[in-house]
């Protein structure tokens, strides 16, 4: 469970220099200023691997105070399809990019702020009845799918209305 003291920060799709833009306003992750980043580190922008490897640095120096969520874009489909894998084998090798998807599966899928504020990148679910026990039973180590554990998943890194590949539809009970 995360304090309710912390600041929150959504899509930086590999856009370096709006980091560092953040981080010159609301000042740079701490134990004094915890942070929780809700994914799309990656994809788009140009510097992704940076982006990400610079929070992995504040999330081992900080452990207790900068989190990093795993967003749509935190996935083999949306990194081989919007160019992540491309930077990464450009700029190092296959393998690092294997080692990045590893590294992006192991990341927490949502996160509880002081019992009271249920966090994820997507959105929420097609039903009213899912419990914390469900998303705790989810596989994050797996790629979003249509399996009901997956589609929790899926929901909770995408919830966007759409057919295309790596997404299911969202029928919106509400």
């Amino acid at each position: 469970m995360l304090q309710m003291n912390i600041l929150k920060q959504g899509d930086i799709h590999g856009q370096f220099f709006d980091l560092l833009e953040i981080f010159n306003r609301n000042g740079k992750p701490s134990n004094e200023n915890p942070y929780l980043f809700i994914g799309n580190y990656v994809d788009f922008g140009s510097f992704g691997s940076e982006i990400f490897l610079l929070l992995l640095c504040y999330k081992l120096a900080y452990p207790q105070n900068v989190h990093l969520l795993r967003g749509n874009y935190e996935s083999a489909v949306c990194t081989q399809e919007f160019g992540f894998k491309k930077e990464v084998e450009d700029k190092y090798n296959p393998s690092i990019y294997q080692n990045f998807l590893l590294v992006f599966k192991s990341l927490p899928i949502c996160a509880l702020i002081n019992l009271r504020i249920f966090v994820v990148h997507g959105g929420l679910f097609n039903r009213r009845d899912v419990t914390l026990e469900e998303i705790r039973q989810v596989n994050r180590f797996n790629e979003p799918g249509e399996e009901e554990g997956e589609k929790l998943m899926q929901q909770m890194l995408w919830s966007n209305p759409t057919n295309l590949v790596g997404q299911i539809q969202n029928v919106d009970p509400f």
